[in-house]
């Protein structure tokens, strides 16, 4: 194998908790993410970074390191309608296909209102507005708690939209290694 292979399994899209390097700024990171999720008052939490930066892999962690206390569900592909939202949050449940959209959330409210989970939304930026919006119509529910992981640029200028500069979210930005982190590396 050339070592230009070799170099290009390194950024491969995987997850390897033993590839995971824990720098000073991502154990920062990680640490924000889990007391954010362990308060119980903030429902939407941004993980913001530029591409490539690890906020797919930050995800990961959290995931397993959340799964033994809390039910995750994980996103990676956007949502066209609040229908097929519902149905991705309802999937581990039994419902009947012929509720309306507001028995699924009534439904999906009652499911997750009383258990410790966490929704990530991988690349969120692909979200359509009615999706974003919906995502903060259930935030506003407090029986949802939400990641959402999109590119800086983009997190932005959803966060600079009145109906979610007005309520109560976090953010935490991901970016690359310190100087001095780098010799570490």
């Amino acid at each position: 194998m050339s070592s230009f292979e070799k170099a290009s399994k390194v950024f491969e899209h995987s997850f390897l908790k033993d590839d995971y390097f824990e720098s000073i700024s991502s154990e920062f990171v990680k640490n924000t993410l889990l007391k954010t999720i362990q308060n119980e008052e903030t429902a939407l939490v941004f993980l913001l970074g530029d591409p490539g930066v690890g906020k797919s892999y930050m995800l990961q962690l959290l995931k397993e390191e959340l799964t033994p206390t809390h039910r995750i569900l994980m996103a990676a592909e956007p949502f066209g309608t609040a229908e097929s939202f519902l149905q991705f949050l309802l999937s581990d449940h039994s419902y009947d296909a012929d509720l309306s959209l507001s028995q699924l959330k009534e439904h999906a409210i009652a499911q997750y209102k009383s258990t410790p989970h966490v929704i990530m939304i991988d690349e969120a930026q692909l979200l359509n507005e009615s999706i974003l919006e919906y995502i903060r119509v259930l935030s506003d529910s407090k029986a949802f708690r939400f990641i959402l992981s999109m590119h800086r640029e983009d997190g932005e200028a959803v966060l600079k939209k009145p109906h979610f500069a007005s309520r109560d979210h976090r953010v935490v930005t991901i970016g690359l290694l310190e100087a001095n982190e780098v010799k570490h590396y």
